[in-house]
Formats: structure tokens, C-alpha cells, sequence
């Protein structure tokens, strides 16, 4: 998995370099950009190495052309929000408890990519505007300046994940752990991005999302009873887990959906009430499913999962 990599290179990672170290306000969000005039920054390039292969690297930084007005518009969305952002961090902390981030974050805009956001080292938020643009077309459309709030808390979340991970020294050793961990992450930043409409209101579950479970627990069950019974899997097997765990569309994400809709549930308004689950890490996914997962996934799921 690609995360995985960047996860593990920022368990050990333990301190930022005190050459660069920013003193600027406390609790601030700062708004960069990782284009200049026609190409992409050096920061963006260090943002993006561990997400792809070399020539893809090289493909991308040679790229040279002024941002379109779409992605211009894009950029200007991003910069109006960063003192509104700043007042949320609080809020998106409580899954957390006491972990802590840099006082000083930093959103930085990118440009010419498919991937729409991430995460990156502790304290940064990269957005590409050339994705965002392709994925859900003019920033003035109707509701598209919201999205960028939700994709937002998102990204924050996976910054308090691996904030986590580092001080609790998780330790990912089988490929098991692994997948397991990326289900807790990444339902957690989808818990952030759903929609309104997708999430239980009062422990109430809409139709709609009841349909998608129903349509996803057989796949959840199928590759974490693969992970569970099997030590060594193929590249095909390893392939077929992580296909639709995190990615792809909202309904055919297996590992992520259903664990986002597990911890609204158990948050039911309230995020204090996740650190239990943040604080087992992958532990977490089985313990939830066992709660969750119906009829014969459940059954299913008890039998390997015990």
C-alpha cells in the first residue's frame, strides 16, 4: 500500500529538521502554494516522492504551464478558508484526546496530479487543484467550495492518525496489521468527508446507507477472513484486499464506509466518545465488526475473529 510506506517512514520519524523550523503565530493555518509561475515547488516535490515511482516523479515536475483560471479559482476557494479551518482544530482533535499537533499547519496547493488530496509528514495538508478541478469541475459550482471543508477534516485526520501512531509507537508488523490500520484511518477521514446524508442521525441509519452496508459487508468479511487465515499472500491476493478498501467510489469502498459509519454510531454527536477506538488502533476493526456486521457476516465474521 502507498500509504503504508509514507506511515512507517513517519512512525520514525521523530523531528523535523530545526533548520526549517517555523516560528510563526500559534494555532495558525497557512495557505502555501506548490506552483510557481509555470512549475511545480520544490515542496510539492518532496510532498508527493514517496507516492510515486521515479519516471512518474520526473514526468510530473516537468511539466510546465501557467494554472488554468479554473485551477486559479480552485486556489483562491483554499486561501479564503485557512482562518475558518484554524478554528476547528479543537473539534477534529477529540477523537484524540491529548496527541497534539505543530501549532503552525500548512495547506499546500499543488497542481497537474489525479490525486485530489493527502496528508503529509505532521503538519501539512496538500491539495491539488488540477484533481479537484477534474473530480468536481468549477470551483463557483454549487456546493464545491463546501467540499473543500469536509476534504479538510479529512486530511486533519490522517495528520492526528499518524501524530498517534508516532507517540504510541505503533508497531505494524504483518501485513494483517497493516490493513487493519489502514481501515481505522482511513474510516476515520471518511467518517470526516461523508456527506450528511450518509451518516445515522440519532442512531438512526438512512435507507441508503443501510443498502450500501448490506452491499459491502460480504467483501469486508471476504478480505479480512483472506488476511485472517492466510500469512502469506500473493501480490494478486494483496491487490484484491486493497482495491476498494479506501478508494474509488463512496459505495464500493469496503474497508472505509463501513468503519465510518461504525464510528458515527458510536460517536452519536459526541467525538470525545471515539478515543476508545482511536486508542485500540487495529485492534479496533474487529472489535467493531463483531458489534456491527449482521446475519450471516456476522456469523461468518465470528467464526474467524474470535
Amino acid at each position: 500500500m502507498r500509504f503504508l510506506s509514507a506511515i512507517l517512514f513517519l512512525i520514525a520519524f521523530t523531528q523535523v529538521n530545526s533548520a526549517v523550523a517555523r516560528h510563526v503565530a500559534s494555532d495558525t493555518v497557512i495557505v502555501k502554494m506548490g506552483v510557481r509561475n509555470t512549475a511545480l515547488t520544490a515542496d510539492w516535490k518532496d510532498a508527493i516522492t514517496s507516492r510515486m515511482s521515479k519516471p512518474e516523479l520526473d514526468s510530473m515536475m516537468a511539466i510546465r504551464r501557467p494554472l488554468s483560471n479554473d485551477e486559479e479559482a480552485w486556489a483562491k476557494v483554499f486561501q479564503s478558508k485557512a482562518a475558518d479551518w484554524n478554528k476547528k482544530r479543537s473539534r477534529l482533535m477529540q477523537p484524540f484526546g491529548k496527541i497534539t499537533l505543530p501549532d503552525t499547519l500548512y495547506v499546500l496547493l499543488g497542481a497537474f496530479g489525479s490525486d485530489d488530496a493527502f496528508s503529509y509528514r505532521f503538519d501539512t495538508m496538500c491539495f491539488d487543484l488540477t484533481a479537484f478541478n477534474t473530480e468536481y469541475g468549477a470551483a463557483t459550482m454549487p456546493g464545491n467550495p463546501d467540499k473543500t471543508d469536509i476534504i479538510f477534516d479529512h486530511e486533519f485526520s490522517h495528520l492526528l492518525h499518524k501524530k498517534w501512531a508516532q507517540q504510541t509507537n505503533l508497531q505494524l508488523k504483518t501485513y494483517k496489521d497493516s490493513t487493519l490500520y489502514e481501515c481505522i484511518y482511513e474510516g476515520l477521514g471518511m467518517y470526516r468527508s461523508l456527506p450528511q446524508r450518509w451518516l445515522p442521525k440519532n442512531g438512526v441509519i438512512p435507507d441508503t446507507t443501510i443498502k450500501t452496508l448490506n452491499k459491502l459487508y460480504p467483501d469486508f468479511v471476504k478480505q479480512l477472513t483472506l488476511i485472517q487465515t492466510k500469512q502469506n499472500l500473493s501480490d494478486e491476493e494483496k491487490t484484491q484486499v486493497e482495491k476498494h478498501l479506501s478508494r474509488g467510489k463512496v459505495t464500493d469502498k469496503w474497508g472505509a464506509f463501513p468503519v465510518a459509519i461504525w464510528l458515527a454510531l458510536e460517536a452519536n454527536g459526541d467525538d470525545r466518545e471515539l478515543q476508545y477506538w482511536m486508542n485500540k488502533g487495529p485492534n479496533a476493526i474487529p472489535e467493531l465488526a463483531k458489534k456491527y456486521l449482521t446475519g450471516e457476516e456476522k456469523r461468518r465474521f465470528g467464526q474467524v475473529y474470535r
